[in-house]
């Protein structure tokens, strides 16, 4: 999946939608839900799974290198992707990994972000 047919999506999204959603956030979720990994859909196309350490300290993301329709998704979607995660935790920092916390996760490249503050 191209960044092009990513952003066409996500406007098709927008444009259909009449009511915001009333679902909280993934990332509000994480928190609320510390030690469990929470799934989402960028645009119904990219999965992403959350998972937030017990204290709060770490996020970890994942996303998937496969849409939801089968393409590849290209590697600088995955980093602009990124980049709206590590931005949204106002990360301080964060490193690429090849585990997952509860296991191994196939078809997804993850990182780590180390918060500045743990939410409260």
């Amino acid at each position: 999946m191209s960044m092009t047919d990513f952003v066409k999506s996500l406007s098709a999204t927008r444009a259909s939608s009449t009511t915001p959603p009333t679902r909280s956030p993934p990332s509000s979720d994480a928190f609320n839900h510390r030690d469990r990994v929470i799934t989402a859909c960028f645009s119904g196309l990219v999965d992403v799974c959350l998972h937030v350490t017990a204290p709060g300290e770490e996020v970890w993301v994942a996303i998937a290198t496969q849409a939801t329709d089968g393409r590849f998704v290209e590697e600088r979607l995955r980093d602009v992707l990124f980049g709206l995660v590590l931005d949204a935790a106002e990360a301080e920092l964060w490193e690429p990994r090849a585990d997952w916390p509860s296991g191994e996760l196939a078809w997804f490249e993850v990182a780590r972000l180390g918060l500045r503050e743990p939410p409260s």
